[in-house]
């Protein structure tokens, strides 16, 4: 489908010093295939391990079939809960600069862009697995918890709003609302399925009213920044 549907139309840099190897798609395959997987199979083999020798309750789904279900319902909410609040904490500008800056080179987004990531903000990112330590569960739900960073940051990071299928029928993938969140960096830090960004001021939907919104939030923090610097 070409640029068909796709956020962004502008090549990929594929020279420059912004990017490992001088080459966004080669710098996010790395990050991707390297330390982000590594990060993921070190997770799901402590929990292996944990399980297995009776440090973490585990539970089954003939023993325990409600709490079982339960968790598998909940766990995408507990994702974005936590996604929300560390992606935003990562925005604290030490953290930013030293740590999610590598991220957030990518402006024109694609699949492996995803999890290219700075070590430090894999390890925080899919870290939200660990609450499975505190409560009965199963290896199942960890590793649904890791399939929402596995699977889920390169779908919401392909710089297309859908692909197409065959006729007038798409698959509808990608996320707008992340893709603008790349362009304005101050807005939209959460999911799109959780409430967090309208509760907080951060939302943007991508309208001019969302533009307008964003500044005047923007002024409001550089108000306030120089009020508490005049003091």
């Amino acid at each position: 489908q070409g640029d068909d549907l796709r956020y962004d139309t502008r090549t990929y840099p594929a020279k420059g010093k912004a990017f490992l190897f001088g080459n966004q798609l080669w710098d996010n395959m790395f990050w991707s295939l390297t330390s982000a997987v590594a990060v993921w199979t070190a997770y799901e083999s402590v929990f292996m391990w944990v399980y297995a020798n009776g440090l973490a309750t585990m539970i089954t789904l003939q023993d325990h079939p409600f709490w079982f279900i339960a968790l598998i319902l909940l766990t995408p909410y507990w994702a974005g809960f936590y996604f929300f609040w560390q992606h935003r904490s990562l925005h604290w500008p030490p953290l930013f600069k030293h740590i999610h800056a590598r991220h957030h080179k990518n402006v024109n987004l694609g699949p492996w862009s995803g999890l290219s990531q700075h070590p430090v903000e894999q390890i925080i990112d899919q870290s939200d697995c660990l609450i499975f330590l505190l409560i009965p569960s199963h290896p199942v739900h960890v590793i649904f918890n890791l399939l929402f960073h596995g699977i889920g940051a390169p779908s919401s990071h392909t710089g297309y709003d859908a692909v197409r299928l065959w006729g007038s029928r798409r698959l509808q993938i990608g996320d707008f609302l992340h893709q603008l969140h790349h362009r304005h960096f101050d807005c939209n830090y959460g999911t799109y399925d959780m409430p967090w960004d309208r509760v907080f001021g951060c939302f943007h939907d991508g309208t001019p009213e969302g533009d307008r919104t964003i500044t005047e939030r923007r002024k409001a923090l550089h108000a306030k920044a120089r009020k508490n610097v005049s003091r």
